[in-house]
């Protein structure tokens, strides 16, 4: 058995259910009581309201959406005997869904680093990655190699963006052996995002065995003390996966009957950490798929069709989950500009609007509901002047990245 076989269990929820309902929908929201902000006067009238982009001095002008699945595995480097789906089925299944990127995050076992022949085993398969996407280089799907790290004692993290070769050719086996926290240190340096998945996926009671075990973030779920790389995750991640399609639509869904439960509690959990922490914090979304499905689940207002825009937009925080919809949030202060997700403003009034046609919009300040506008219509949501607070949108289904009012964020926040 590979070395990479032996990651199989328990990694996924995608085999749960997932041929019978890879296309199930979510049921709509609660609505929430009525919140501190009052409406004001229509951005402008309705009709035009319904694209962000053509109502007056919009943010959204210079952005496109991009739409992409951020957790993605395929067979090889992740064992047969738990990826059901190689390379040229992932391209065909990503350009049947639109899909404008996909990150491909084959599992990597947790200390992978420490070893010599784990190290070789990673980089090999990454290799051999680039070399079967080569062929598929001009297609209208960008493919972005990266990994899922699988550490089954402390939880599961996406790795994407950042020079693997340049990190690992840096830092030896030994030097890591002492100090493994380097390599997730050297690797946001290089560039690297890294994200925390499925982070409140704690078991369940449940005939189903999968649902039974702990995928869970144990900095988030239990107690310490835990290892160096471990606390350097915790304290690097850029973001949360707050969607993961196969835990939403399927465990939640059906096991909790509530496929908001992990939704809410992440992105409450993600509010608390931005005002704390003095930190920009994006949620992401992927299908976590090992076999014959893809979503689109993450969406980021990109500058450009291209790696470079969809890490710089992922990292601004310009981004949204389950529907592209919520990336139409913004905000201004005064009499400032519009501004877009991931933006800072100041001031004790903050005015949004949210674009597209959904009836079912709700803003949200530090994870309270504060009101229900209509598409195109312009809100005053009432913020401290002396706390930070982060603003985010619902629309539909879909939820948007953070608006940061009053926040000193950290350098590189």
């Amino acid at each position: 058995m590979s070395m990479l076989a032996s990651l199989r269990a328990p990694t996924r929820f995608a085999a749960l259910l997932a041929l019978t309902v890879a296309g199930a929908c979510s049921p709509s929201s609660t609505r929430p009581d009525e919140g501190a902000a009052t409406p004001s006067t229509p951005a402008s009238p309705a009709a035009a309201a319904k694209n962000a982009p053509e109502a007056a001095g919009s943010a959204l002008a210079p952005y496109e959406v991009l739409a992409g699945d951020f957790h993605c595995h395929v067979n090889p480097p992740d064992s047969p005997s738990d990826v059901a789906r190689g390379i040229d089925e992932t391209v065909e299944l990503a350009a049947q869904e639109k899909l404008d990127f996909v990150v491909l995050t084959p599992h990597v076992p947790a200390r992978f680093f420490q070893s010599s022949a784990q190290r070789k085993a990673v980089l090999d398969g990454q290799k051999n990655l680039q070399k079967a996407l080569a062929p598929h280089a001009n297609g209208k799907t960008i493919f972005i190699r990266g990994m899922e790290y699988t550490d089954h004692a402390y939880g599961h993290a996406g790795v994407a963006f950042g020079d693997l070769e340049a990190v690992l050719s840096e830092l030896d086996a030994r030097t890591l052996g002492g100090k493994p926290e380097l390599f997730f240190e050297r690797y946001v340096d290089k560039g690297g995002l890294l994200v925390v998945n499925h982070p409140f996926s704690t078991p369940l009671e449940s005939t189903v065995a999968i649902a039974r075990a702990n995928l869970s973030w144990r900095p988030f779920t239990a107690k310490g003390p835990f290892p160096s790389e471990i606390q350097a995750l915790a304290r690097l991640a850029q973001g949360y996966e707050a969607y993961n399609f196969a835990i939403t639509e399927l465990r939640d869904r059906f096991l909790l009957a509530d496929s908001e439960h992990s939704i809410s509690r992440i992105l409450a959990r993600m509010d608390q950490e931005s005002v704390e922490k003095k930190r920009r914090l994006i949620p992401v979304g992927g299908s976590d798929s090992h076999s014959h499905y893809l979503r689109a689940s993450t969406f980021v207002l990109s500058k450009t069709r291209s790696q470079e825009g969809i890490r710089e937009a992922l990292a601004a925080g310009r981004v949204c989950v389950r529907s592209r919809d919520a990336c139409s949030l913004e905000v201004r202060a005064g009499e400032g500009a519009w501004s877009a997700l991931g933006s800072s403003v100041r001031g004790s009034v903050v005015e949004a609007r949210v674009g597209g046609d959904s009836q079912d919009i709700e803003l949200f300040v530090n994870g309270t509901a504060v009101a229900q506008p209509a598409a195109g219509e312009t809100v005053k949501v009432q913020v401290p002047a002396d706390k930070c607070s982060v603003i985010r949108a619902r629309v539909g289904e879909g939820y948007s990245g953070g608006v940061y009012a009053n926040c000193d964020l950290a350098e590189g926040g």
